[in-house]
């Protein structure tokens, strides 16, 4: 018997899942904006869900709506010490991102605040950000899998090995408009995963920060006065591009 077998022609529907580092840094931003900002994006995934714990324990209020996004609104501010959230648990799971890019950010912000962190992620390895957070300003003490901050992140000039995570470098480009001043980034050696920093500065751009580099440093200008040292919003709508193309392929 002879049997031919004819190649079917590609066809069908396939949901992919959102790019998480997009929407990690997205959130943060937004959280950290004027105004609400509305992210389209298809699912979300544990690590999404992590960056949304983290800026609701801050203030942030994050609603999900009927197109399978969110409209984040930014928390409150205030000058006063009496908005720092004592004791507030910020819990990240197991995504080295969202700690790493959220940690700064409450030290800039200075909130006194607990960060949890999940086993696998408790094991993995974020001692330079540590060190280079103790040396501005804002204090950490590690016990297990909780860490205790306080203190306040002040601007000045940060020293970071190149061949660290660059989410060290991400996290502390989110953080350090808000501490009201002029900021640089020393890095030393050649930066690793230069496309993820690169994205970093892309969402920043869009909420009005502009990060400049030369010779390995990374300057930051400082927000604009009328901002009150948030991040802008300069957009409302943002489609978040899917990470899954391999399936076409």
């Amino acid at each position: 018997m002879n049997v031919k077998i004819i190649k079917p022609p590609a066809g069908g529907t396939v949901r992919v899942p959102a790019s998480k580092s997009l929407a990690q840094r997205m959130i943060i931003c937004a959280a950290l904006a004027e105004r609400d900002t509305h992210i389209i994006f298809t699912e979300s995934s544990r690590d999404i869900e992590a960056a949304i714990r983290c800026v609701e324990a801050i203030g942030a209020s994050v609603d999900r709506v009927s197109d399978g996004g969110l409209i984040v609104s930014p928390r409150a501010y205030a000058s006063s010490p009496t908005n720092q959230l004592i004791d507030t648990v910020l819990d990240c799971g197991d995504s080295a991102a969202v700690l790493r890019f959220i940690l700064p950010v409450c030290g800039a912000l200075g909130l006194n605040v607990l960060i949890s962190m999940g086993v696998g992620l408790a094991r993995r390895p974020h001692q330079a950000l540590f060190d280079v957070l103790s040396i501005h300003g804002y204090e950490l003490l590690r016990h297990k899998n909780i860490l205790s901050c306080g203190g306040e992140l002040l601007s000045g000039i940060y020293k970071l090995q190149g061949n660290f995570s660059s989410q060290y470098i991400s996290g502390l480009m989110m953080a350090l408009p808000l501490t009201g001043g002029e900021s640089e980034m020393h890095i030393t050696g050649p930066l690793v995963s230069r496309p993820y920093v690169d994205l970093t500065v892309d969402v920043l751009c869009m909420y009005g920060v502009e990060v400049n580099e030369k010779d390995n440093i990374f300057y930051s200008n400082r927000i604009n006065d009328a901002c009150s040292n948030r991040l802008r919003r300069l957009f409302r709508y943002k489609k978040l591009h899917p990470k899954g193309w391999f399936v076409l392929s």
